[in-house]
């Protein structure tokens, strides 16, 4: 009897099964991500001037805005004070030049306000001051302000004064303004038209009205997305969105960590976060992309903001504010790598079965059909052949 070889069709099977492990366990991902940049000049990030001191072009106008005495800046960083309601008070800026020609601005003061990454801004100039920059006020010369140009001593500056009136009805906490120089200069856009032109450097003023302080920050609107890879071996990422509002009524920084937390208790810890300065009822949205996230089918996010005083003010009662999500999950590259080896496993199962079962020999009705036609006719016994019948009946007589 033959047999089928049964070797073959395995084989095929286990290859199949093997080159599904190699992609899976080869296969890799990637992310890409974009960043931005901020043209010059732009507002000052430490409080300070904006205005490089680096050997300036004569053709470029390079100018700032700083705290000054009423002989000349004095070196501080920013203007900062405290005051009681009602209260009034009077200080000086010293507008700088540090080109080769002389210049003319003018000097403005306008709320400020938080931008999306989280730095300090001006209000629009379209827009109506409503706190510190309306209480600033300048004289009429700061609306066209002459700066010599820089000499060997120094950038050339203009010294301007300005009282600072508090409302009687001011709310307590701090409120913060920014005092700007801005250069105007025509030009014309892409269509021929004429234009105005507008640079703008300034510092930061920060007042601090007595009363009831109240530190408060609130995490909100957290939102997460599990990135995998084709790998089953390896993590993935968790990104995470969530927003920092400031509550309260001082200005306030924070460092912010944020935690997943798998159903099977894995865990893993995002980079450290961070909130500048963020002022009171002013927000910031955020994102960090947690690294060695294993899929658990259920994971649950938690961001945790820890609130830190952004200057020498004193500021009680400081507590952390924290915000949750949750988010599914599913290891579909190790789910597909079980159903691979699964199946190896239940076809070996039956190749192993169909082996042993098909060692007998051939029985039943299927097996004698199935016997070699040259068997198929059972052969004669050997020794004496009988006569035919009709030899047989003769008698032989003489």
């Amino acid at each position: 009897m033959s047999r089928t070889d049964a070797r073959p069709p395995f084989r095929a099977l286990a290859a199949a099964v093997l080159g599904g492990l190699a992609l899976a366990l080869l296969a890799p991902g990637t992310a890409a991500r974009a960043d931005t940049s901020t043209p010059s000049p732009a507002p000052s990030t430490s409080g300070g001037t904006s205005a490089s001191s680096a050997a300036p072009n004569p053709d470029v106008a390079t100018f700032g805005v700083a705290p000054a005495s009423a002989k000349g800046a004095d070196g501080k960083p920013s203007f900062a004070y405290g005051a009681t309601a009602g209260a009034r008070l009077s200080d000086h800026a010293a507008v700088l030049n540090y080109g080769a020609k002389p210049i003319t601005v003018r000097l403005i003061a306008v709320d400020a306000v938080n931008t999306d990454a989280g730095g300090l801004s001006g209000l629009d100039l379209t827009k109506q001051n409503t706190d510190l920059g309306k209480w600033v006020a300048l004289p009429r010369s700061a609306a066209k302000v002459t700066v010599p140009p820089r000499t060997a001593k120094g950038p050339g500056q203009t010294i301007v004064p300005f009282t600072v009136s508090v409302p009687a009805d001011a709310s307590p906490g701090d409120h913060t303004a920014l005092l700007l120089a801005v250069l105007s200069a025509n030009g014309k856009d892409a269509s021929g038209a004429n234009i105005q032109l507008d640079q703008r450097v300034g510092t930061r003023m920060f007042l601090r009205v007595s009363g009831v302080i109240t530190p408060q920050l609130t995490v909100s609107d957290v939102i997460a997305e599990y990135h995998g890879g084709l790998n089953p071996l390896a993590a993935g990422t968790m990104s995470v969105t969530y927003t920092v509002r400031n509550t309260g009524n001082v200005k306030l920084g924070a460092v912010v960590d944020t935690t997943v937390a798998g159903l099977l208790g894995a865990t893993a810890k995002g980079p450290e976060g961070s909130v500048g300065i963020l002022l009171p009822g002013n927000e910031v949205r955020q994102t960090v992309v947690v690294p060695g996230v294993w899929p658990q089918f259920r994971e649950s996010v938690k961001v945790v903001a820890h609130p830190r005083l952004t200057s020498t003010d004193s500021a009680p009662g400081l507590s952390d504010a924290s915000g949750e999500t949750s988010v599914l999950a599913v290891p579909w590259s190790l789910l597909l790598l079980l159903l691979l080896v699964l199946a190896g496993i239940v076809g070996l199962a039956v190749w192993l079965v169909r082996r042993r079962g098909g060692g007998g020999p051939p029985t039943g009705r299927r097996a004698r059909t199935e016997a070699p036609r040259g068997r198929r006719e059972a052969a004669a016994p050997r020794g004496r052949r009988e006569a035919p019948a009709n030899l047989r009946t003769r008698t032989r007589t003489s």
